[in-house]
């Protein structure tokens, strides 16, 4: 695929992340159509889409997360060292072992796309009234790791994480949620630079349109009901991993 071929792709994109939330389950299908490798398609993808489009979440939550004080710190180094350990796992399993779980990996994060909504709720029912910050750190870890190795739908599971082990419900979980979503791509994505097989013209063509994308998306795309734009990304996903199990 020509890079600008993937400025056009890009913007989708961003839309998608500023309105379904899950952008490189769109991105990364469309790039291993392409004929990039699986490794370089994910790593291309976290670099290229996933991490300017959490960036600018971040930026929009700042105020709210000066606040936190020490647990935003806390969740953000363990979420960063999760990261690094799971894009650390990507580069030294290699292509082998990480086309081998694509599907499950792409079918499951299609699933989460589509109950995520559901789960935050049903978490936000059973929410206790103490925070629970040490819990959420080892949660947060782990989820990392999934997140530095793919981290395709992980959004939902980190809100309905902090959902349960933290006061304030949904606003002050998804806040924290996206700072560690920061945290974890800001660690894979030093990883993958260094020495991941990254296509550079590709992450310029993906990250400028996808900006771009993001606000036109963040501006009139929230017309459209989310469930369809869940239920486009997640028929991408579905349809990317039935490709790769043939």
């Amino acid at each position: 695929m020509g890079v600008l071929l993937l400025v056009p792709l890009g913007f989708v994109c961003g839309v998608v992340a500023s309105t379904a939330g899950s952008p490189s389950l769109f991105s990364f299908p469309l790039l291993l159509a392409a004929g990039y490798p699986a490794v370089a398609a994910n790593v291309t993808n976290t670099v290229g889409m996933v991490m300017p489009t959490t960036l600018g979440g971040s930026l929009g939550y700042r105020d709210r997360l000066r606040e936190e004080g020490r647990s935003a710190w806390e969740l953000a180094l363990a979420g960063g060292l999760g990261g690094g350990l799971g894009g650390g796992l990507l580069l030294l399993l290699g292509e082998r072992v990480f086309e081998a779980v694509i599907p499950s990996l792409l079918i499951g994060a299609a699933v989460l796309v589509l109950v995520g909504p559901w789960i935050v709720r049903r978490a936000a029912r059973s929410a206790e009234s103490v925070d629970r910050p040490r819990i959420a750190v080892v949660v947060t870890f782990v989820l990392g790791i999934y997140g530095g190795y793919f981290g395709a739908g992980v959004g939902p599971l980190l809100v309905s994480s902090y959902v349960i082990t933290f006061t304030g419900g949904i606003q002050r979980s998804n806040a924290l949620k996206v700072l560690v979503v920061l945290a974890v791509n800001i660690t894979a994505t030093m990883l993958f630079a260094l020495f991941g097989p990254v296509d550079w013209l590709a992450v310029a063509a993906l990250g400028v349109a996808g900006v771009a994308g993001g606000y036109v998306g963040a501006r009139t795309a929230r017309r459209m009901p989310d469930s369809l734009l869940r239920a486009a990304v997640a028929t991408s996903a579905a349809i990317a991993a039935s490709l790769q199990i043939r």
